[in-house]
């Protein structure tokens, strides 16, 4: 009689807590490892590098891109094996500049820009986990990221890949972001700050001059105004003071762009720069009662004030009861020949989540931000016409994260740091917030001896500070 294979098979085992049953088979837990796979994962110390821009140097000065105070990022890749292997193609590391842009009536330009590779050969490794270290030196002239834009996004990130760790023999992937933040100044400074005097003459206003300055320029930085008319020329009710802040831009199409080399004269003819215009109101100065919207702080006009006395004056004011007036009141009544000088009025610059800060000469990138400050002077002269005053002057703001570089160790020195301590700087870093998430008051605080200092440069042209007969 014929006997079939099944009648001849063994019984099978019972099956135990250290077994399992896939598909007829019978694994073993020591065995279940060969069913994971391998994990790669990435860390990076500081979390926010900052690069120092230069500007570029004459043109028969000839230099690599990125030569010069390059910034330092440390990291470390992570492996995870469930059994042991031989690396034969490494680990290649990449830090890169990803861009879009939104070019008008076109599709999205996208590409790297820039690219670095360090290339890792651990060769035969265990199984468990590994972690290998590496760094990479960020030229000084690497673009801002920029994550908020309606023209494009520059996103700088490391990107690690393992050969043929994968599934199905392919290749193991992992990235993470790396935000690169220019600062203008030396490594560990503050932003530069602003000193900007206008001075001109008007038929109405006669000679005027407005004085703007700010301690540190960056977004959501504090800024400081007033308004000096010397001899006004006629009587006239001064109604408000506005300032704006402009943003514009400037796109390089992708296949127009190379790393390092300035446009020749064919391609600066294909720049695009968009009719979009960003503005932002961060004061409107007049007569009304506090509070302001945005918010504005009257400084008293005393030398030496602190900002424990840097309350709004409403002393020149309508009470805040009657804040819900429905007309605007004037700032001031201008008398012919009289000397007005306004206080100096704080206001604070827009925040990340509204501009981008300035591309900053020296920095080499496809999407390129520029600034400019709008004042706007509204008064109604004696035949009751409103007049209108326009100051547009440029500016750059620095991004609100560079005050975080002077807070903390501001780079790596590779001798100086150990691992240990690169994974620590990692988390204070996170736990950082930009100036943005400051309050009105505590930047004010900070900024105490700042305004000290302007208030008693005020009080020194004031007219009761002046010498009997100096105009």
């Amino acid at each position: 009689m014929q006997t079939h294979a099944w009648q001849l098979a063994a019984p099978p085992q019972q099956a135990s807590c250290c077994t399992r049953a896939i598909a007829g088979h019978v694994i073993t837990a020591n065995d279940t490892m060969l069913f994971e796979s391998a994990k790669l994962e990435l860390a990076i110390a500081p979390s926010l590098v900052f690069v120092h821009p230069k500007p570029p140097l004459p043109t028969d000065h000839i230099v690599a891109p990125g030569s010069g105070d390059d910034s330092l990022v440390q990291g470390q890749a992570t492996l995870t094996l469930p059994r042991a292997r031989d690396l034969k193609d490494g680990i290649t590391i990449c830090f890169v500049v990803h861009v879009e842009l939104y070019l008008p009536g076109g599709p999205v330009d996208k590409g790297i820009v820039f690219e670095r590779k360090v290339h890792i050969t651990p060769g035969h490794l265990d199984k468990g986990v590994h972690t290998l270290p590496f760094q990479f030196s960020i030229p000084s002239s690497v673009p801002s990221y920029i994550l908020r834009s309606r023209h494009g996004k520059v996103t700088p990130k490391i990107i690690a890949v393992a050969g043929g760790l994968g599934s199905l023999g392919a290749d193991l992937t992992t990235e993470i972001f790396c935000p690169t933040v220019p600062n203008p100044s030396g490594v560990a400074e503050l932003p530069p700050g602003l000193s900007l005097d206008v001075i001109e003459d008007s038929d109405e206003l006669g000679p005027y001059s407005i004085n703007v300055t700010s301690d540190h320029m960056t977004l959501s930085g504090l800024m400081l105004i007033s308004l000096n008319l010397l001899a006004p020329s006629t009587d006239f009710t001064l109604s408000s003071i506005s300032l704006i802040v402009e943003q514009t831009f400037e796109l390089t199409p992708l296949r127009y762009f190379t790393w390092g080399a300035p446009l020749n004269e064919h391609q600066a003819d294909k720049l695009v720069r968009p009719e979009t215009v960003i503005r932002r109101v961060i004061a409107h100065i007049d007569g009304n009662a506090s509070p302001h919207d945005p918010p504005i702080v009257v400084l008293g006009d005393s030398p030496g004030g602190t900002p424990a006395n840097l309350e709004r004056s409403d002393s020149t004011h309508s009470s805040a009861s009657d804040k819900q007036t429905p007309y605007k009141a004037h700032l001031a009544q201008i008398r012919k020949g009289e000397q007005y000088i306004s206080p100096k009025f704080a206001v604070r610059l827009p925040c990340d989540e509204s501009m981008s800060s300035s591309t900053f000469p020296g920095t080499h990138t496809p999407l390129r931000f520029s600034h400019s400050l709008l004042i706007e002077i509204r008064w109604i002269n004696p035949q009751g016409r409103a007049r209108l005053l326009k100051v547009r002057k440029p500016i750059m703001l620095a991004s609100c994260c560079c005050v975080l570089e002077s807070l903390v160790l501001p780079t790596y020195a590779q001798s100086l740091r150990d691992k240990q301590t690169d994974i620590e700087y990692q988390r204070q870093r996170r736990d950082l917030a930009c100036v943005c998430g400051f309050s009105f008051q505590y930047m004010l605080d900070q900024e105490s001896r700042w305004i000290e200092r302007e208030l008693e440069e005020a009080h020194k042209l004031s007219p009761e500070a002046l010498p009997k007969g100096t105009t």
